[in-house]
């Protein structure tokens, strides 16, 4: 039996359960084949088998209504479910049971709409119709109100109606109907065959009650002939209780179409802890009675069982076992298994809930396999496994005995049936109850021919498959025969005297043996034997009252009578009761006392009766007398040696007699890991160290082990047992169980808050602690401290422990349970020990109030933890805290005489204790301390107004200085502004142009870089052949392909459409077939035209405006191409030399004023962004540098301007410039490769950003070296000499290498002013404040001095050489204005933005702020901001609205504010020249675009590009192939697009071989 608890407590720590919580409680469900609907307040679920919900559906509207499903049912034949609530006034709705949200069906006024009236449905069959039977009742219902009623389902008109089929009257049973009914509750419903009931609570009056069920012959036609004359009858359970509620029922079907209705009934007494009883009733077999005449009663077959706190039930039969599943009030699920005869097997938990809450009164069979139940309890549903049958060996499988299981031969383990295939399962349960100890039996079988071993194997007696038995010894086989027939002869001679050891081996299927100890039936006995009978039958032999031999039949069922308990009635007498007394009938009996025997007496009934005669002769020297019981020479079995006290053959026993009684158990409640340590309290346990605990769970019995017992009480232990109540009793040595104790087993303790959740170091704080089951807490380990508890109520404390050491000030709480720790989820943090300050006493009354004062802390300290004691000449006198503790104040009172002085107050929190004592009395320094006072405040007063005038004095000098220093620095940038001379580069210079197809690579890849360069044919070698394109077949296909158009352009939408197509692939894909098509501009500008249109039938659709804005799309990079192939040359012969003007002057500009080399901001600047405002004074020097010469030739010298305040780098790279500027070329120089030295009188210093002379500042910034660092003078010799090749330590070759160089280093800002004052000697210098607003006008004076290049750049762009617009630009912008007359914009505003988004913003644009584009140049990131500012006002002059600029408008819109509406007026008059310029003819535009061609052909790697171009088609191919097929025009070319991809996997083929 504990194997079977095991096993099944196994099933519940590996988790066999699977669990879905809801927001609020369950109130309704129901399971079809497929789905589990569960209803809770205003909510429907649907759920599939394993519990994960597929639909959540609301059953109100809104939050202010509520509904309750008081019914829910699947019909499953019509694939519906019916739901039945509160909302919508008690309506009824049919819904789709595959789509729940799909009402196919509505009545509203159906139920009760009270949340506690009592309803209840069932859909029942009537001549082959089904209709919903209800039944409802609620405390408000009048006489006249329906109380059951049969309603209409299959008819969508009357759908929930109760009328007659053929209308007119609705049959109803009305309250009147019941005399003398008071209360009713509806509990359950059902049909069986063609009967159909209702089940409730009827209370007729505040004195009685009674279970009443109400029976309907459904198979009538007509409503009202069903429902009367109405029958019912009342239930009465059980006998001995009388229970008259119903708490839950459930039908049991039987097989050949009967079913048994199984009840729990509750007594209604909560206060009787076995309040509910289990009753099982015939139905089919009862009688009814009319409301007229007396009431028939209707009793229980069987009352089944009492158990505490029953609310669920579901019964099934299985495989010729009942079994019952029980939910109860503390959240169990519990299983009984029962068999034919209604005798109890054994019992289970199959699920605990763990917030023990009740179990919901519907517990549910999953409809498949019968492995699960669904279970509810509260706001959680749980699908429950019934068995374990998994694995285990046949043995085990047998000793489960659970219907369930099975033997799976195939499998060769235990499962369950559906588990199995080919129907190959041997069940293990059959028939009566069967003997769970033993799977094999045998019997030794005198024969005419000799001894034969008969063995029994009790699987399946029903077996008839061709299993087959052998037994072997232990050097040989004996014999083998088929099964079940198995037997064996066994010759004499093999018989050993101590047995002999056989295994019988059961084959083909099973595979199952058994080790068998086969004896000779007349040696088994053995003298010492207390169960002489019990061991012959075990050994298969025969008994026969007085020996043991050889059985003659094996059918013959043998049983050993046996001692079982004796009873003393009275002096003189002992009662010995007997089992199996018919054994021993007629048989001369004797008594037998520590070995002297008397004559018994009649046995009666199975007791014996033996008189104790000459008590003189009976031994009595021990504390107990055994007592046997002979028959002939031989005892019958006394298993459990039966004996009596001694005295009470001397007479000597107590008055009290020899019955033990129990009067307490302590503790009667544990958890369920048991008690280690329990005492039974009570008298007369005589047993002494045969006194046993008898403990008594469900239906298991197990006898425990005392650890020690006196006459008074008994020391044990209680095992490990289930949730729920269990019973114990002291077993004696007289058989019989004495007393009865109730022991309770709960769930383990769990722990909840712990306050309070501080401690001081010193420790001996009470922490309480709550949470449940507290009262089983053994103790708690705090740290590694273990401490007793204390019980108060429902919760315990501790006292926290001192604290040697604090590695940590969070402590972790444990509680024990039975050896096991429980981790609390609270943690204790602890504090310093509190910090007392000192006192001060009061006179009140008699009494001395004393006020304490304390540090601040966090321990949160209340008057119960401290305790306060005056302290008066040696004297201790309690002083109560009389307050709460507020602000760090404690107030106590005493009775104390307290004078002056030599009071003292001990103060203890816990385990701390500390004592103050009473301050030196100051109270005549009261009368000097006003005079002190006085003469403090005037030399105050005198001394701070002293300060006062001296500050103001400083302060006002500091603000002249101020005004001085604004003033100064902004007369200065007046002055520099109105007379600085511009010495800025003008006239011609050498350009580097970059040459066409590098130029064409940086516009079509601007963010590739070096991996664009396979596509310029004098960069990769392997595309090097300009032939390719004709000899490799697949980039011909591939290109024929491109060149039809309406491929092309379908093949653009399709990956456009695409949302893997990024933005990023478009521009590549536009590149990459702009430079396919390169060769044939004229093919590519037409489709670049049918691409503009569709997009402009996108943009006209929304917003027009803002077409051409952004670069999304193919034809808008497209565009960009386009232009810059078109505008190449005038952009070479025009426009490219004012650009290269400005960006020089720009850069020489920057470079005229100190520029931080770390942030490269400058003083002269067009960005306020790139404004160095923080500058210091410097002062140009003009160094005469020496350049070394090459053999043969002389030194080469150049005065090279440099501020004082430049780097050594700065210093290198404006030699190097100047150089450049005078040669034309850097020769072999580079700044990275070459040194400078300062040539002061011979002696050569050579300069170095970072030396050993550098100054690091305190936050660990290290100043670049300057020239002033090494106070270079003006007209300073400098060397240049070529850096030595030394072995390099890193790859650096300059620190601005270092990843963290603009930490490591500073120049000019982010550096400490005062340091940097201190290199150049100047500490005494007054430091000057600086604002960034001072040094706004260096960015006026930097736009004044580039202003001409501006002017000059712009007016070449818009510019008209001859009268004549560029062809590209005039082309494109009548295409514009041809598309804005097409699609009829009379908005003029429109085109001009058509226009301005095509050309300035979408070319020009990018080749001002990119000068890279187009010169072979390097780019700094503060030109970039400089060229952002002049681009932003080339926009500016673009825009048709006027801006409305105000003083705190940025500055890069401020700077060029006045010049923006001239230059407008100059783009109008642009935009009016192109649009009245005469027409280009197509032949005009198709010759320009030729010609472009043939002037730039073989510069480009086609095949590079059709091979980029293939890797999008191959990505979205079979996009590409839907999209021809829905296009008619397309399907000649799909054959083209896969012998293209044919071509392709040929090649790679090829190329990988």
């Amino acid at each position: 039996m504990f194997f079977i608890v095991a096993f099944a407590l196994l099933c519940l720590k590996t988790s066999c359960q699977e669990t879905r919580r809801f927001r609020s409680d369950v109130n309704n469900l129901a399971i079809s084949a497929k789905e589990i609907f569960v209803a809770t307040d205003n909510f429907l679920y649907k759920l599939n088998h394993s519990l994960n919900v597929e639909v959540e559906e609301a059953l109100v509207l809104d939050k202010s209504q509520f509904n309750r499903v008081k019914i829910l049912l699947v019909w499953e034949d019509n694939g519906t479910l019916v739901l039945c609530g509160t909302g919508d006034g008690g309506a009824c709705e049919v819904r789709d049971l595959h789509n729940v949200s799909h009402i196919t069906g509505k009545k509203k006024s159906v139920v009760l709409t009270q949340l506690n009236g009592s309803v209840v449905g069932f859909i029942y069959d009537s001549n082959g119709k089904k209709y919903l039977a209800l039944g409802a009742f609620a405390t408000s219902m009048q006489t006249s109100d329906e109380m059951i009623t049969l309603r209409n389902l299959e008819h969508t008109v009357d759908l929930f109606t109760a009328q007659e089929k053929d209308g007119g009257l609705t049959p109803s049973i009305k309250r009147e109907d019941i005399p003398g009914v008071g209360l009713l509750e509806f509990v359950d419903g059902f049909q069986i065959k063609n009967i159909s009931y209702f089940v409730s609570n009827m209370q007729v009056n505040s004195s009685y009650s009674n279970v009443t069920i109400f029976r309907m012959n459904t198979s009538l036609e007509y409503k009202n002939q069903i429902l009367k004359p109405l029958n019912y009858t009342a239930v009465l359970c059980c006998a001995d209780k009388p229970c008259t509620k119903l708490l839950a029922s459930t039908l049991l079907l039987r097989s050949g179409d009967s079913a048994l209705w199984v009840g729990v009934f509750s007594a209604g007494r909560t206060g009787d802890s076995d309040n509910t009883v289990l009753g099982l009733f015939d139905l089919e077999n009862m009688k009814f009675s009319e409301p007229s005449k007396d009431c028939s009663i209707l009793k229980p077959i069987k009352e089944l069982l009492v158990h505490v706190n029953l609310t669920a039930v579901l019964a099934i039969e299985v495989n010729q076992r009942i079994v019952l599943f029980f939910g109860t009030g503390d959240g169990m699920v519990l299983k009984f298994v029962m068999d034919q005869k209604l005798h109890f097997m054994w019992k289970t938990v199959l699920h605990e809930f763990t917030e023990e809450k009740a179990v919901f009164r519907k517990m549910v069979l999953g409809p498949s396999s019968e492995k699960y139940i669904y279970a509810a309890a509260a706001n959680q549903i749980t699908k429950i496994k019934v068995a374990n049958c998994g694995g285990g060996t046949l043995k085990e499988c047998w000793e489960q005995q659970d219907p369930f299981c099975g033997w799976c031969t195939p499998k060769n383990s235990c499962s369950f049936k559906s588990e199995c295939q080919n129907f190959n399962w041997v069940p293990m349960v059959e028939g009566p109850m069967q003997d769970t100890r033993q799977l094999i039996s045998f019997k030794m079988l005198r024969t005419d021919t000799g001894v034969v071993a008969k063995i029994t194997m009790h699987v399946n007696r029903n077996l008839t498959k061709n299993y087959y038995c052998q037994l072997s010894g232990k050097d040989n086989s004996l014999c083998e025969s088929s099964f079940p027939q198995c037997t064996c002869k066994i010759e004499n001679d093999t018989f050993l005297s101590q047995g002999l050891q056989v295994t019988v081996n059961i084959n083909q299927s099973l595979n199952f043996s058994e080790i068998l100890s086969l004896h000779d039936c007349r040696n088994v006995v053995k003298e010492t034997s207390k169960t002489p009978c019990l061991d012959c039958i075990k050994a298969g032999c025969s008994w026969s009252g007085y020996d043991c031999s050889f059985a003659t039949s094996e059918t013959k069922v043998e049983k050993c009578p046996a001692l079982l308990e004796l009873n003393m009635t009275r002096p003189n007498e002992i009662a010995i009761r007997l089992d199996h007394p018919d054994e021993l009938k007629s048989k001369n009996l004797m008594c037998v006392f520590n070995g002297k025997q008397t004559k018994a007496g009649v046995l009666n009934n199975g007791i014996l009766m033996c008189e104790l005669v000459n008590n003189n002769n009976i031994s009595t020297s021990g504390a107990l007398t055994s007592v046997n019981v002979l028959i002939g020479n031989s005892l019958i079995d006394n298993p459990q040696s039966l004996s009596v006290p001694s005295c009470y053959f001397t007479g000597q026993c107590k008055e009290s007699g020899l019955n033990a009684n129990i009067t307490d158990l302590i503790p009667n409640e544990v958890s369920i890991a048991g008690k280690r340590q329990v005492i039974i309290k009570g008298k007369n346990f005589w047993g002494g160290n045969a006194t046993k605990v008898q403990f008594t769970q469900f239906l298991s019995v197990t006898e425990l082990q005392v650890e020690s017992s006196t006459e008074t009480e008994i020391k044990f232990a209680l095992p490990k047992a289930s949730k729920g109540n269990a019973e114990v009793c002291v077993k004696l040595p007289d058989g019989r169980c004495h007393g009865s104790a109730r022991v309770t087993y709960r769930h383990k303790p769990s722990c909840g808050s712990i306050f309070p959740s501080t401690m001081w170091d010193s420790g001996g704080r009470y922490l309480n602690i709550n949470g449940t089951s507290m009262n089983l807490v053994e103790e708690v380990i705090f740290e590694n401290y273990t401490i007793t508890l204390e019980l108060l109520g429902r919760n315990v404390r501790f006292k926290t422990p001192k604290l040697t050491s604090q590695p940590s000030r969070l402590h972790s709480v444990k509680l024990v349970v039975v050896g096991e720790e429980l981790i609390c989820e609270t943690n204790i943090r602890s504090y310093p020990d509190a910090e007392f300050q000192g006192f001060t006493t009061t006179a009140v009354g008699n009494q001395w109030q004393i006020t304490i004062k304390k540090k601040s802390d966090q321990l949160g300290i209340t008057k119960d933890d401290v305790i306060v004691d005056a302290i008066v000449n040696n004297k201790i006198y309690p002083c109560p805290v009389v307050e709460d503790i507020v602000n760090d104040t404690i107030i106590c009172k005493t009775d104390a005489s307290i004078g002056l002085s030599g009071l003292k107050v001990q103060i203890r929190l816990g385990n701390f204790s500390t004592v103050l004592e009473q301050p030196f009395n100051w109270l005549w320094l009261l009368l000097i301390i006003p005079f002190i006072f006085i003469f403090l405040i005037i030399g105050a007063c005198c001394i701070t107004r002293r300060k006062e005038k001296e500050l103001s004095r400083k302060l006002s000098q500091q603000l002249e200085l101020l005004e001085n220093d604004i003033r100064n620095e902004i007369r200065e940038g007046f002055a520099e502004l109105q007379t600085e001379k511009s010495d800025l580069i003008e006239g011609s210079v050498v350009l580097p142009f970059l040459d066409y197809k590098h130029f064409a690579n940086r516009i079509f890849f601007p963010e590739a870089g070096s991996n664009s360069r396979c596509f310029v044919n004098d960069i990769c070698a392997p595309f090097q052949d300009t032939q390719e394109l004709n000899t490799d077949e697949f980039s011909k296909a591939l290109f024929d392909l491109l060149s039809n158009k309406l491929f092309l352009i379908s093949l653009v939408h399709t990956l456009e459409a695409q949302k893997t197509f990024t933005i990023k692939d478009r521009c590549n894909f536009a590149s990459c077939l702009t430079i396919a098509l390169h060769s044939n501009l004229d093919y590519l500008t037409d489709v670049m035209k049918d691409l503009l249109r569709d997009l402009m039938d996108q943009s006209t659709n929304t917003q027009p405006k803002l077409m051409l804005r952004r670069t999304e799309s193919v034809v808008e990079k497209l565009l960009t191409n386009w232009m810059s192939i078109c505008l190449y040359g005038f952009l070479r012969e025009s426009v490219g030399e004012p650009l290269f003007l400005l960006v020089s002057a720009l850069s020489q500009r920057i470079s005229k004023g100190p520029v931080d080399a770390i942030t490269e901001k400058a003083l002269y600047t067009l960005n306020e962004d790139w404004l160095l405002w923080q500058a210091q004074d410097f002062i140009n020097l003009k160094l005469n540098v020496t350049f070394p010469a090459s053999p043969g030739t002389e030194d080469i010298t150049l005065d090279v301007n440099v501020l004082d305040c430049d780097t050594i780098e700065q210093g290198k790279e404006k030699i190097l410039q100047i150089f450049k500027m005078k040669f034309g070329y850097f020769q072999q120089f580079q700044a990275k490769h070459i040194d400078i030295e300062y040539d002061n009188n011979g002696i050569y210093l050579r300069l170095q950003e970072i030396d050993q002379s550098s100054k690091a500042l305190d936050n660990g910034t290290t100043v670049l070296n300057t020239f002033i660092h090494y106070k270079i003078p003006d007209g300073a010799k400098i060397r240049v000499t070529r850096r030595t090749n030394q072995p390099k330590i890193s790859t650096q070759e300059s620190i601005k290498d270092d990843s963290n160089y603009d930490k490591k280093y500073c120049h000019l800002i982010k550096a400490d002013l005062e340091e940097l004052e201190d290199q150049v000697n100047s500490a005494q210098k007054r430091k000057k404040v600086k604002l960034k607003e001072v040094y706004l006008t260096k960015l006026l004076s930097t736009k004044v001095a580039v202003h001409s290049f501006v002017e000059n750049l712009f007016r070449t762009i818009w510019g008209t050489p001859n009268s004549k617009v560029p062809i590209a630009i005039k082309y494109f912008f009548d295409f514009l204005d041809r598309q804005g007359e097409n699609k009829k914009i009379t908005d003029p505003d429109v085109l001009h933005i058509w226009k301005t988004n095509s050309l300035p913003l979408r070319f020009w644009v990018n080749i001002l702020k990119n000068p890279q584009f187009v010169f072979d140049m390097e780019k700094s990131a503060h030109l970039d901001g400089c060229l952002s500012v002049i681009a932003q006002a080339f926009m500016d002059c673009f825009s048709l609205t006027d801006q409305q600029l105000g003083k705190h408008a940025p500055t890069n819109k401020l700077l060029y504010a006045k010049d923006i509406p001239q230059f407008k007026e100059e783009v109008k008059a642009y935009y009016k020249q192109i649009r009245e310029s005469p027409p280009l003819s197509d032949e005009d535009i198709k010759n320009f675009l030729m010609e472009e061609s043939k002037k730039h052909e073989n510069e480009f790697n086609v095949p590079a590009a059709l091979g980029e171009i293939y890797k999008y088609i191959s990505t979205h191919f079979t996009e590409l192939l839907a999209s021809m097929e829905e296009e008619e025009a397309l399907q000649n070319i799909k054959g083209q697009l896969l012998h293209v991809r044919d071509l392709f996997e040929e090649r790679k083929m090829i190329r990988w071989q």
